[in-house]
């Protein structure tokens, strides 16, 4: 829930806020929300909230010192990289509203589902590992490690990995993957703000038929909640169908995401 809060989706916060009072965790979950981590009475999770919110800033000494073990890494790095790469998916997709109904339903279609829905999904229980075999084995990206003290955690996000970037390779041209990439590796997790001038300016050394894919992929990676039907119908204009647009989407993404986790490294991870 911080993560989608700093990535700006309240679609994702929603859904957690719905998570949390399932889990019987109101007060956190309003805590958070209302941007008051330091009124959340159980320390450990108020230190966690922290972290997490800290996770766009690079800078910030939380990176530094996370309140986790080693041990406890691969699950706190990986939920947080996945909401990183979640909320921007949701963006492209989904609407601002976990519950697209008029605003005096909302109220009571949220508290259904907190007390129905949500309330289940907290209970229910599952095997590390049952769905590993859904994807080929591959070998963990460097810039992942910090999975690797898990080997479940580890697998699954290996798995994903060489899935994303294959699919990236697929309907991507090189120049327009090589040029998100050089911005990412420049990128310390701020937001480019509203102005169109950042996009042109990176496109404009690219061939012209590729300057939609890269509009696109740069603005899910850096500004997804600015991705709107214009985005989407001038790549789907030189692209093939909704799976080059659900692909792209997704390696832009886990690109941003893993950037992220760059930052999260835990000390003995090195």
């Amino acid at each position: 829930m911080s993560v989608s809060g700093i990535n700006a989706c309240p679609y994702c916060i929603d859904a957690h806020t719905g998570l949390l009072q399932g889990a019987d965790q109101q007060d956190i979950a309003t805590s958070i929300r209302n941007g008051q981590p330091e009124a959340i009475t159980d320390d450990p999770t108020r230190e966690l909230v922290r972290w997490a919110l800290a996770t766009r800033s690079p800078d910030d000494p939380m990176l530094a010192n996370p309140p986790f073990s080693d041990e406890e890494a691969p699950e706190a790095i990986g939920t947080a990289l996945a909401y990183h790469y979640v909320n921007r998916m949701v963006h492209v997709f989904l609407g601002d509203d976990l519950v697209p109904l008029p605003s005096g339903f909302q109220s009571i279609a949220r508290r259904v589902y907190s007390a129905t829905f949500a309330k289940r999904m907290v209970r229910r229980g599952g095997e590390p590992g049952a769905s590993l075999d859904l994807l080929p084995d591959a070998p963990l990206p460097s810039d992942l490690r910090w999975a690797e003290s898990n080997s479940v955690i580890a697998g699954a996000w290996a798995r994903f990995a060489a899935v994303v970037d294959q699919a990236g390779q697929r309907v991507l041209p090189e120049p327009v993957r090589a040029l998100l990439l050089t911005r990412l590796a420049e990128w310390n997790g701020e937001d480019p703000g509203m102005s169109a001038t950042w996009v042109e300016d990176a496109v404009a050394s690219l061939d012209e038929t590729h300057r939609p894919a890269a509009r696109f992929v740069l603005l899910v990676a850096f500004a997804s909640y600015r991705v709107d039907d214009s985005a989407v119908e001038a790549f789907q204009a030189v692209t093939l169908g909704d799976r080059d647009l659900v692909e792209t989407a997704a390696w832009a993404a886990f690109q941003a995401a893993r950037r992220i986790g760059s930052w999260l490294q835990t000390p003995n991870a090195d």
